[in-house]
């Protein structure tokens, strides 16, 4: 799961820092994930493999960045694309157009570009809080207007703050999504609990060694990484990022705990994954 992709303007802001990974320390990790042979998919097909209905390629990795920020468009579908992924972006559209977000037609264009357009409410609102009405409103009509923007289907949703309660959950699920994340830390994904996903932090700062072993793969190989063509623009600032998953087997139901209570924090520690029933040990970053 990532956040901004830029380089955080404030020095003092720890948490911004934390959230923000520079677009030089980003294509390293996309650059590792090509030379390793890693395969970026969408959450639909990770939803169809833990369905039975299909299988992952080995190594696949699920690439989500949360929030719609100005710099999905401008630093980090331009790396992926260059490296031969695709990323998911969570958007809310009610920010759209306003300072460090997206355009409405920078979402369209990075959809058109194979980007998948997921939703995050419409004002990213904190879901535990609000009534059942406004939760509804957020979360349905998310989805309607990121739908009407794309012409493309919107199956899959993020929980703003990684908050969320047994009433927000049904909704999303009576709103027509197939998934939905937290900020929870696992690596397990499963069919039982597709509302309710996991994720693998990825934080501003940590070495190429780190950022391989927090996706369960080996440590930094040797050689420098292929930069891209041409040099990116600077970046505006953005918030949420991405999903990384390595999904290779199928994890028995006993082995998977049942789901935690929901986060009371914003930024938990650690790797953020999801859980329940039988799964596919899948790294979201």
């Amino acid at each position: 799961m990532y956040h901004y992709i830029r380089t955080n303007p404030l020095a003092g802001d720890r948490v911004g820092f934390n959230l923000s990974v520079t677009p030089a320390d980003f294509a390293r990790q996309m650059s590792y994930l090509q030379r390793i042979g890693a395969h970026s998919v969408s959450m639909g097909d990770v939803m169809d493999a833990v369905g039975g209905k299909a299988s992952l390629p080995a190594r696949s990795v699920v690439l989500t960045f949360d929030d719609g920020y100005a710099d999905f468009a401008t630093a980090a579908e331009p790396i992926m694309a260059w490296h031969g992924f695709r990323g998911t972006t969570y958007v809310c559209p009610g920010l759209l157009g306003k300072p460090n977000y997206m355009t409405t037609v920078q979402v369209q264009r990075v959809a058109s570009l194979g980007s998948v357009i997921g939703a995050h409410t419409v004002h990213h609102v904190d879901l535990a809080k609000m009534s059942p009405g406004v939760a509804w409103a957020e979360i349905a009509g998310s989805r309607d207007q990121l739908r009407a923007l794309t012409s493309q289907p919107v199956t899959d949703f993020a929980y703003p703050f990684g908050h969320f309660n047994s009433t927000a959950i049904a909704m999303v699920e009576r709103a027509g999504f197939r998934s939905a994340t937290t900020t929870m830390p696992g690596a397990v994904q499963s069919d039982l609990q597709r509302f309710l996903l996991p994720r693998v932090r990825v934080s501003g700062g940590e070495s190429l060694a780190a950022f391989a072993a927090s996706v369960n793969l080996e440590a930094e190989p040797p050689g420098e990484p292929t930069p891209p063509p041409t040099p990116l623009p600077a970046p505006a600032i953005a918030v949420e990022t991405a999903m990384l998953s390595n999904a290779s087997r199928l994890a028995p139901a006993s082995s998977v705990p049942a789901a935690p209570p929901r986060d009371e924090d914003r930024i938990p520690p650690g790797p953020a994954g999801l859980q329940h029933g039988d799964g596919l040990p899948l790294r979201l970053s």
